[in-house]
Parts: C-alpha cells; structure tokens; sequence
C-alpha cells in the first residue's frame, strides 16, 4: 500500500523534470533501506531484542503522518475507480491458506486435516480469483495483459527469481547464526556486498538492456547467479566466511544487479505507456507472491532445523530457482526489449512505474527506442 501510494504522490505534487528528480530521490532512500535494513534489523535483535525489529517501525510511521498531515491531496479530475473488493479477499485468503498450510505440514506432516484444508482452501481461492479477475468490470489483475509475450514471460520469470532471492538470502543469514554462531548483526552485514553491487551495476544493466534488449542480460544474469548459490556449496563448519560464503555471495550479487533492471525494462516496455503503473504494480505482487512462498516451503526443505546438510539442499534448489527463470527468459523473451505488439511503442516508460517495479535501485525513466524504428 506504501510504495504506489508514495509514488503517487510524488507523481501529483512535482511536474516535469523536478518529478525525475523527485523520483530518483526516492529511488536513492529505497536502496539505502536495503543496505541499512539487515544491518540494524540484526543489531536491534542482539542490543535489544527480536521485539523491537517491529517497535522500530512506529517512529517513520508518526513521523511520516505528521508530515502527510501538513500536505493536501491535488483534486481529482478523472472518475475514480471502483475497488475490487471480491478479488483481494480471494486472493488475500487463497495466499494466507497457501502460506499457513505449507508452514504447519513441517510439524503436522502432509496427511494432517489442517494441512490438507489450508492447502484446499488456498487453491480454490486462488482458482476462483483466477476466474473472477476475467470478468470482474475493473479487475485487480488486469489478465489482458499476460496476452502480452514480454509481460507474461517476464513475470513468470520474475517468480523463479524472486522466489530464489527470498529463499536464498534468508537461509545464508539462518545458516550464519544457527551453523556458525554468528550474531544477528554480523549476519545482517553479511548481506552488504549483495546491496553493494546492486546499487553499483543495476543502472548501468538497465541502461543496456533498454538498448540491446533485456533477453540476454536476464539469461545471464539468472545463471550468474545461480553460480554464485553453487558457490557457497563448500560452507560447512567451521564456517570460513571469506573463502566459502563471500565469493559466492559477491557472484550473486553481480548476477542480480544484471538482472533485475533488465527485467523490469522487458516487462514495461512490452505494455503501452498508460498501463505502465498497472503492469508494476502486478510485476511487484508477483514478486512478493513468489518469495512468500518460496518462505513457506522453507521448512520443507531444510528439516526442522537449519543445519549443513539442509542449508546445502536449500543451496540447490535456490540455484535451480534461478535457472529456470534464465531457460524462460531465454525462450520466452523478444530478443529487443522494444518489441512491443502495438504500432507506436513509447519512447520511453514513465519514470514513477520504473521506480515502483520491484523495489529496486532501476533508472528512471527507461529510455526504449520505438518498434517503427527497428529494421
């Protein structure tokens, strides 16, 4: 809800060249979050206690409802959308079925009644939010769009990815505390050199990729990162940080700043001008989809505790993750990102739709050279 809303309101208040501006500052306070975020979560948890990870978060709150209250809202010229309400509640109970589900079958095992019906209830709601979303008047999921070659296959390979990144990150830092014994706040720094290099490379990808096209970047990209995972299969106690988890983490690193701008430069440029916010803002929920889940099968994987042999299996599959996200990309994107399926591509995607894809550091305002003027 924060992040269009944000976006929106920079989008009213600042005109023209002062809303690039105003974007790319934003962009620059959303990459610092990343960085700053697993370094004082972890601190937090070893100074004070894993509480106040959730306490921290009313002191922005405030601050930002202070500020919003000095504000007003531009008025509003066009019609205002109806909400569809059906369809976030199915897909609100289908996700949180899924999810719990998928949690409690580590404890209660597959054939439990729980497990059986959270399954089943996510899954119908789930298909009756399919199906409702086809002929709802004003959708929350637009599905015209996935007749869109670029869009259906970015977002498909969005959820390899992102399901990879969540499970992946999240494991390397349980691994350093419960195999390791490393504090929370080292486990949290761990996690740095991936920031680092993402906020180093993903502009200059991006920048590429909107002129040589995203296909081989994603491709790429994925399998670098795929290799890094591999990397790290050396790890095992005692743990060597700096020979057996950093080059692998660093190789990933490098492998996601190659592919996330290049990824949200295929989904974008494949949708017209106008529907780029909705095209972001549905890339963005796959994303998050994706890594929810791919959490949820966490405890499937590992076993009931983290140890060297589940991290290991958890290296593997997040590697696989990734890997099949780079054989879509690579059958399924246009090999321009501009290959767009209507005469007259714009000449470029709004800056507030790229600055809203993913949460991550991209350029704003992707230039995408127009289809009339590819031979």
């Amino acid at each position: 809800m924060l992040v269009p809303s944000s976006l929106a309101l920079i989008t009213a208040a600042f005109p023209g060249d002062s809303r690039g501006r105003a974007i790319g500052t934003w962009t620059a306070w959303t990459s610092t979050a990343f960085v700053v975020g697993p370094l004082l979560g972890g601190a937090l948890v070893d100074l004070v206690g894993w509480r106040s990870v959730f306490a921290i978060n009313v002191i922005p709150i405030v601050v930002t409802l202070a500020l919003l209250g000095r504000s007003s809202d531009p008025e509003r010229t066009d019609r205002r959308p109806r909400i569809d309400v059906l369809g976030a509640a199915l897909v609100a109970v289908g996700l949180a079925a899924l999810a719990f589900g998928l949690i409690e079958q580590q404890g209660a095992g597959w054939g439990s009644p729980v497990v059986v019906v959270s399954l089943a209830i996510g899954v119908v709601a789930l298909a009756a939010f399919l199906g409702w979303e086809r002929r709802a008047p004003e959708p929350l999921l637009p599905m015209a769009l996935f007749r869109i070659r670029d869009f259906r296959f970015g977002n498909l390979a969005t959820t390899g990815i992102y399901a990879g990144v969540s499970l992946g990150l999240l494991v390397v830092v349980l691994f350093l505390r419960e195999v390791a014994g490393w504090p929370a706040t080292l486990a949290g720094l761990a996690t740095l050199p991936i920031a680092v290099a993402s906020l180093l490379l993903a502009r200059f990808a991006g920048v590429l990729a909107g002129r040589f096209g995203s296909r081989v970047f994603v491709t790429a990209g994925c399998g670098i990162s795929a290799c890094g995972f591999l990397l790290m299969l050396s790890a095992r106690p005692p743990v060597d940080f700096l020979w057996q988890l950093l080059p692998g983490l660093l190789v990933y690193g490098v492998g996601l700043a190659v592919t996330v701008a290049p990824l949200t430069t295929a989904v974008l440029a494949a949708v017209p001008a106008e529907r780029a916010g909705v095209a972001s803002a549905v890339n963005n929920a796959v994303a998050r989809v994706a890594g929810l889940v791919a959490i949820a099968f966490l405890s499937t994987i590992t076993g009931p505790a983290i140890d060297t042999a589940g991290f290991h299996r958890t290296l593997v599959v997040t590697a696989c993750l990734f890997a099949a996200a780079a054989v879509v990309a690579a059958l399924g994107l246009s090999r321009h990102a501009s290959a767009a399926p209507w005469a007259g591509a714009p000449a470029a995607v709004p800056a507030d739709a790229t600055a809203n894809c993913n949460d991550r550091a991209v350029p704003a305002g992707l230039h995408v050279p127009s289809t009339r003027a590819r031979p």
